[in-house]
């Protein structure tokens, strides 16, 4: 296991040290992503049906549903009513409801899987990994916050701002973190003291 596994990050390494080797690093990424997407999507009744999942996506949603309350409270001084089922009301009676499609588990998942499965270190993982998995959660909340705002406000196109720019979020900070550790963390650092000849 350990072979194989030092065996296919020799290969790795030489493949992304050849000229055009950026373009495997970013089609590895995308078949990552995207292909978990894809599984997911397809299998998401199972998967959300399963116990872990259930307790993941109810913990996320009191949480998130608690951390944009205090934002509209603390930082944006809305007035609003809390309703059952994670439902915040404002005054002119547009609601958001937080429910297991704002979770963000999905994303977290996505990003967990991403980068146990991208080659790189895995010392260096074991604190990459919790830091991106807290920056997803923190860019959900806003997120969140964010469209709760728009309602507050009876802008138009809420829709449209939660199908594209809001969603979009997501995936151009997953890319950042990618990008921060293929080129960062992960890249092999060339020796600064090479070995020179006696001749």
């Amino acid at each position: 296991m350990n072979s194989n596994s030092s065996s296919f990050s020799s290969r790795w390494i030489m493949i992304r040290s050849k000229p055009y080797g950026f373009v495997w690093e970013i089609a590895l990424f995308l078949v990552i992503t995207y292909g978990f997407h894809l599984i997911y999507r397809a299998y998401s009744s199972t998967i959300n049906a399963s116990g872990i999942m259930i307790g993941l996506n109810d913990f996320f949603i009191k949480t998130s549903f608690h951390q944009v309350q205090w934002i509209y409270k603390s930082i944006l001084n809305l007035s609003f009513n809390v309703e059952s089922n994670n439902i915040i009301r404002f005054v002119n009676q547009e609601a958001i409801a937080i429910n297991m499609g704002c979770s963000g588990t999905k994303q977290l998942l996505q990003v967990l899987v991403l980068f146990i499965l991208y080659p790189g270190p895995w010392i260096k993982k074991t604190w990459f990994i919790p830091t991106a998995l807290f920056a997803i959660h923190v860019v959900n909340v806003h997120r969140i916050a964010m469209l709760g705002f728009w309602r507050a406000e009876s802008w138009p196109y809420w829709q449209w701002f939660h199908d594209w720019p809001m969603r979009v979020i997501f995936y151009l900070v997953i890319f950042g973190f990618w990008y921060w550790w293929n080129e960062k963390l992960s890249r092999p650092v060339p020796p600064t003291n090479p070995i020179k000849s006696s001749d």
